[in-house]
């Protein structure tokens, strides 16, 4: 079991993730999913709603990861890690377009306490 960090050490690596994201921001403006009960015990799609704009940084895995599966079932691998402040507003499912392509968060790591680290997936 490993000890918890302190309050210095905690502070010293939110510092280090606030400068890797400034090495290569990136400004980005999620797109959240909703459901919407459909009166008869399930759910439809609703319009999405954007959340606040958020700096982060997007970094291409260069290695393989576990699969992972959507939000809506489907099993992907992801091909991106996106980290943001520890206090980021990101969750499973929501996504940002690129042009034409979109990206899609398809986890998010539990332990936020010095960044928030997701891996995503993309394509058109």
């Amino acid at each position: 079991m490993t000890a918890p960090l302190s309050d210095v050490e905690t502070a010293v690596r939110r510092r280090l993730t606030d400068e890797f994201i400034a090495a290569n921001p990136r400004t980005i403006v999620l797109q959240r999913p909703s459901r919407v009960d459909d009166g008869a015990g399930g759910f439809t799609d609703g319009a999405p709603t954007a959340v606040k704009s958020q700096v982060m940084r997007l970094v291409a895995l260069n290695r393989e990861v576990p699969s992972r599966t959507t939000v809506d079932g489907r099993e992907v691998s992801p091909s991106y890690r996106l980290v943001a402040a520890n206090d980021a507003d990101l969750l499973p499912g929501d996504y940002w377009m690129d042009g034409p392509v979109k990206y899609e968060v398809v986890w998010v790591e539990p332990d936020r306490l010095d960044a928030t680290r997701a891996e995503v997936v993309y394509g058109r």
